[in-house]
């Protein structure tokens, strides 16, 4: 029985896309308090790289936080 909850545990934690989706709770830009993406970057640890996940740049035009787009 502890084996399955730890499934659904971690199928709850993926999200419904099945993925690590485009925001996480309390994933917010810090001036405009708008959800943000989440960017994943590979950390080494211990000489194996890890996923580092972090708040990504803020895109809402009104706030003073927001990074352009590149073409």
């Amino acid at each position: 029985m502890a084996r399955r909850d730890e499934r659904t545990a971690a199928a709850r934690a993926l999200g419904e896309t099945g993925r690590i989706g485009a925001h996480r709770d309390g994933d917010i830009c810090p001036l405009c308090k708008q959800p943000v993406d989440t960017v994943v970057k590979p950390r080494k640890v211990l000489g194996a790289f890890v996923p580092s996940y972090s708040a990504g740049p803020c895109h809402n035009p009104r706030c003073s936080a927001c990074v352009e787009e590149q073409p």
